[in-house]
């Protein structure tokens, strides 16, 4: 979307390296450019070995850093444009955004739900797609995996894998700066740096800044929304430890602050069932419309998004003889919350409720990684593994909500302020949901390919996986006072009714652990409690069914348990 703003760009460009080595030193190769092959081969790592992209398997489109920058796209948004089939659903807030491969995707509002297109960033799995989709900064390359790859990179990776490597230190000091302003109002500057700490040791330093002021003024509070501050950064340290080791260490911090989205209202005559032709009276509250030249809002409440992320990995590649052994251990925390102004209107009126939202959502994951990789060129080449994940989510959610009517009778016919004399006092709903998901995930791998000539391969994988899902969910609602599920769902409201008749208070809790595997049916160690829960239920035994055919019958019936609750 922001591609269509930059109608007019100027860039300064620096570059900075130690004469001597500019003038005597070959340039850098690439990571993946010091795997076997010639200088003009494609090297992948689609196989979890470094490859000629010709000696894939798979369907694999790799675009370079440089040719996304050249477009002038900074996120996996932009790099859509450069890959067939992949396609970004756009959303307000990173937690609901997704990707897509070949028409097939995984779009969720579950805090329980995970992504069929697994993300990977210079090796390590994110649990969250979401966090992925930040600013590409320093990218060497992306490839785009197509159609399952489960057996090297997991059950989350039933569509595809969009695996991104960043540049690695070199053994030069040099680096680049490089700023831009763009018309709209839009700053874009990033900067990296390699500097060698000895002559085994390398690092990098990598900075990002990204502010635009928007695109829509909202006349409420007379600033522009929909846009964005970015800004963070990346270090890697490479070492190598001796002549059979080598560590790779990446920290990473971003911050994200996005005034996104807020709606454009399209007002004037409304045609009723009956065929005759009214008007909203809240349009009234609303800037007047221009059709698709209308920029302006009227909103109390500015609809954002805060997001903070950072994590740690190292990884080591020991030469065990002519194996290689791999370990990936690393840790990420993530922080996003979402606020939004759900009337759409400047303040709360008669017949027309004040709606805000405000659910902040912290998770973190962590993961390792094993794997054992042969040589290539021989007649029998394998990768085997293993794999352990934890990822933890919280979310914590609040609709408040202000009401009022009428204080006269008859009720004003123009759009009439809760403030006014005309409207009795405002009455305050409120409810606030604490929920979450803690997913564990343990998993043995393995692929072997027979060579037996240069036109024929007989190519053999399996997975073996253990998963466990562990759901919470509690609420409370206080919702009293005239109108008070007008901006609730009519299953909360209901719930709430039912409570108050027994004299019970309006919260409700619930929590549940199940738990899978590739032979193992599904088993519920604690009863689900509310309604609220039966979507992750019916989610998860739905999973269960692809997996075991055997166990049809026992999963019916636990399903229909979970329906009839």
């Amino acid at each position: 979307m922001k591609a269509l703003y930059l109608t007019g760009a100027a860039a300064l460009a620096l570059v900075a390296a130690s004469p001597g080595s500019a003038q005597t030193a070959p340039a850098a190769a690439s990571a993946n450019q010091q795997a076997e092959g010639d200088p003009g081969d494609i090297i992948v790592t689609a196989q979890k070995r470094s490859e000629r992209l010709q000696d894939v398997p798979l369907a694999v489109t790799v675009i370079s850093g440089d040719a996304i920058a050249a477009q002038g796209k900074t996120s996996l948004e932009g790099a859509q444009y450069l890959v067939p089939s992949l396609n970004f659903l756009k959303s307000g807030t990173t937690l609901n955004q997704s990707l897509f491969l070949r028409g097939v995707g995984t779009s969720t509002f579950s805090i329980a739900g995970e992504p069929s297109i697994s993300t990977v960033v210079d090796g390590v799995v994110y649990s969250r797609a979401g966090e992925a989709f930040g600013d590409l900064v320093d990218v060497d390359q992306i490839e785009v995996l197509r159609g399952p790859q489960g057996t090297l990179f997991g059950k989350n990776a039933s569509v595809g894998v969009i695996n991104i490597i960043s540049k690695k230190p070199t053994a030069s000091f040099g680096g680049y700066a490089e700023a831009g302003f763009f018309t709209d109002s839009e700053y874009r500057a990033r900067a990296a740096i390699n500097v060698p700490i000895g002559q085994n040791v390398r690092s990098r330093l990598t900075g990002f800044y990204t502010n635009y002021d928007g695109n829509i003024r909202n006349v409420t509070t007379g600033k522009l929304v929909n846009g964005f501050e970015h800004y963070g950064g990346r270090l890697q340290v490479d070492a190598d430890v001796g002549s059979n080791v080598k560590l790779a260490f990446i920290a990473d911090y971003h911050r994200n602050n996005d005034d996104c989205c807020g709606e454009v209202i399209a007002t004037g005559p409304i045609n009723t069932a009956t065929g005759a032709v009214t008007t909203n009276a809240s349009s009234a509250a609303l800037p007047t419309p221009r059709g698709t030249d209308t920029r302006e809002l009227a909103q109390n409440l500015t609809t954002r998004t805060k997001e903070t992320g950072y994590g740690f990995s190292l990884q080591a590649d020991i030469q065990a003889g002519t194996q290689t052994v791999t370990s990936i251990t690393a840790y990420r925390n993530y922080k996003n919350t979402e606020i939004r102004d759900g009337d759409f209107l400047p303040a709360a009126y008669i017949g027309f409720n004040q709606l805000h939202d405000f659910g902040p959502q912290t998770g973190d994951t962590f993961s390792q990684e094993i794997r054992l990789t042969s040589p290539g060129h021989q007649f029998l080449t394998y990768v085997l593994g293993a794999y352990y994940s934890r990822a933890a989510s919280e979310r914590i959610f609040t609709r408040n909500d202000q009401v009022c009517t009428s204080a006269v009778t008859p009720a004003p016919t123009a759009l009439t302020p809760c403030s006014s004399a005309s409207a009795n006092p405002s009455t305050f709903p409120t409810g606030t949901a604490d929920f979450g998901s803690v997913f564990k995930n343990v998993a043995l791998f393995g692929q072997g390919t027979l060579n037996i000539s240069e036109r024929f391969r007989v190519i053999g994988g399996l997975r073996y996986t253990v998963d466990q899902l562990d759901v919470f969910h509690s609420r409370a609602t206080t919702l009293a006072g005239p109108g008070i599920n007008a901006n609730f769902d009519q299953g909360v409201y209901n719930e709430y009714i039912r409570l108050v008749a027994l004299g019970v208070s309006p919260t409700t809790a619930a929590s549940q652990a199940v738990s899978a595997s590739n032979g193992v049916p599904f088993r519920a160690k604690r009863p689900m409690r509310t309604c609220r829960a039966r979507q992750a239920c019916s989610t998860i035994f739905r999973m269960a069914r692809r997996r075991m055919r055997p166990m049809r019958a026992a999963i019916r019936a636990r399903r229909s348990t979970c329906s009839t609750i």
